[in-house]
């Protein structure tokens, strides 16, 4: 199982790179996005959630919350590798996705998007 911290790591250089900025549609997170664009709790699905792209059911109705008190839980969504962390930790990781002010264009993140990022790595260190 990855560590909180390594999901955070691996989550910000996930979207710093060109290749695979955040996944959007109309303004809107998707779980599944374009050109394997995933959002920050959408990237750690099993491989066949991912390759089920916009198809997914609940690719853009259902936050993660929802998906948490679902019967199966979060996890059940998750790789192996990412399950066992708490709601609380997914819902703040999935914030640095949603929120535009963290963000300075498609790949930098702004002040205030470092200052979470920094918040997110002291509490879950």
């Amino acid at each position: 199982m990855k560590t909180k911290i390594e999901i955070i790591e691996e989550t910000v250089k996930f979207y710093t790179t060109e290749r695979n900025h955040r996944s959007m549609n109309n303004g809107d997170c998707v779980y599944n996005g374009e050109n394997g664009k995933h959002c920050a709790v959408g990237r750690c699905f099993t491989q066949d959630l991912k390759d089920e792209g916009s198809s997914f059911t609940y690719n853009d109705s259902v936050g993660v919350c929802e998906l948490d008190e679902m019967e199966c839980g979060l996890d059940s969504f998750l790789s192996e590798e990412y399950k066992g962390h708490d709601l609380k930790f997914w819902s703040q990781l999935q914030k640095l996705h949603d929120m535009n002010r963290f963000w300075d264009g498609y790949f930098t993140l702004s002040k205030e998007g470092e200052e979470h990022v920094n918040r997110l790595r002291e509490e879950h260190s």
